[in-house]
């Protein structure tokens, strides 16, 4: 059994094929009695049932399976698009016949968790059961923090709006080529910024391992000295100047390759 959560968590499925429905309802129905998670499940053939349920209940941290579905006035896209507005940290997948509209995804610029393929049936409901895992987790691990004082979010102001980042999904950030802006890369995303190396540094979650390159230090899978590298947790792999090597050899507790220099 998995540890609660101790709210419960909304999954949504939007699909308007009844059969379809059927057999993703199943799916997620039965992997959260298996596992005995805090999660409820709200079903919709139409887009405009999730969004107002999703705007009346002021619903955060949600889980979306979304169908495409080009054939109707909003596509599951344009619903993703909406349901941020509301809920920023909402978890969204795709669940779809048409695997070559994940461009639409970057265009409209949604951060989806995963794109899941219909005709894939066994892979389908590994990929659903995963996903719905990974948000219970998530939901555990931030009420967790909360209790032991920790502050979970990093602050970062886009476009006039701050938005929120949990600590756990940022791997590094990067100058960008445009100047004074930051590039924030998380788990499966990026985010432009105005900001500086210097104001990101004032936070002692993360270390500047380059010039141009600073990581989030609980998220460092390992550090190879004599290879001047950096691996993080998402398998991204980040330079390593020689100041920083210095300045790692006084820090404790830190992943060091063995027989590094």
């Amino acid at each position: 059994m998995s540890e609660r959560s101790g709210e419960m968590i909304p999954v949504f499925i939007y699909e308007n094929d009844p059969k379809q429905m059927r057999k993703l309802q199943k799916i997620v129905e039965d992997y959260i009695m298996i596992e005995d998670l805090d999660m409820t499940l709200f079903t919709a053939g139409n887009p405009q049932e999730i969004l107002e349920y999703v705007e009346k209940n002021d619903v955060k941290n949600g889980l979306y399976f979304l169908d495409i579905n080009l054939s109707t006035n909003m596509n599951g896209i344009e619903l993703a698009s909406l349901i941020r507005k509301q809920d920023d940290f909402g978890a969204v997948v795709f669940v779809t016949e048409h695997p070559e509209l994940m461009y639409l995804t970057f265009t409209y610029k949604i951060e989806a968790m995963d794109f899941i393929v219909k005709d894939r049936s066994s892979e389908m409901a590994i990929r659903m059961r995963e996903c719905i895992q990974f948000v219970h987790d998530r939901a555990l691990k931030i009420k967790k923090d909360k209790e032991k004082g920790y502050q979970h979010f990093y602050q970062v102001k886009i476009a006039g709006k701050i938005k929120l980042i949990p600590y756990d999904e940022i791997m590094y950030f990067e100058t960008s080529l445009t100047p004074h802006m930051l590039i924030l890369h998380l788990t499966d995303a990026q985010l432009e910024f105005r900001g500086s190396i210097k104001g990101i540094l004032a936070d002692g979650a993360f270390f500047r391992c380059h010039k141009s390159v600073v990581v989030n230090l609980n998220n460092i899978e390992s550090i190879d000295i004599s290879r001047k590298e950096i691996q993080l947790t998402n398998g991204v792999v980040c330079p390593l100047s020689t100041k920083a090597i210095k300045e790692l050899k006084i820090m404790k507790n830190l992943p060091l390759v063995p027989n590094s220099a």
